[in-house]
């Protein structure tokens, strides 16, 4: 797979077209052929997105594909009327991809596994800000 911006466009209708087809609690799941490269699963639920999984392969990071799947994923939940986003993630994975795209810490657990921390993060969504 060479990622192109022809193939984050693609990723994003991905998205798009699993939500409107889906019309229920799942935003996605996206895969290569013979194993996972790039995947985006969540849901929508009591008027937020929690995004259980977001991943891009380490050769295709840097390339802006998690940013283009966390807006899109974001987009959709905005249409299905969420006022914010939740995830969970570790400290070796990506607590500063989340904080770079407004998502702050509301809780940690230490030793989570053993000598790791594991975040709680939450976005409100500007428009649902009072």
């Amino acid at each position: 797979m060479t990622v192109t911006t022809e193939s984050i466009v693609r990723l994003e209708r991905s998205v798009w077209q699993a939500a409107m087809e889906n019309d229920g609690a799942a935003l996605a799941e996206l895969f290569s052929d013979e194993y996972v490269e790039i995947t985006l699963e969540g849901m929508t639920g009591w008027d937020w997105l929690h995004v259980e999984i977001l991943w891009v392969d380490e050769k295709y990071r840097g390339e802006g594909i998690g940013s283009a799947l966390l807006t899109a994923a974001e987009t959709v939940a905005r249409k299905r009327g969420c006022i914010g986003s939740c995830l969970t993630t570790s400290c070796f994975q990506a607590p500063a991809f989340y904080e770079q795209h407004g998502y702050s810490t509301f809780d940690r657990i230490d030793d989570y596994p053993l000598g790791k921390t594991m975040y709680f993060m939450s976005k409100k969504f500007p428009e649902s800000t009072p």
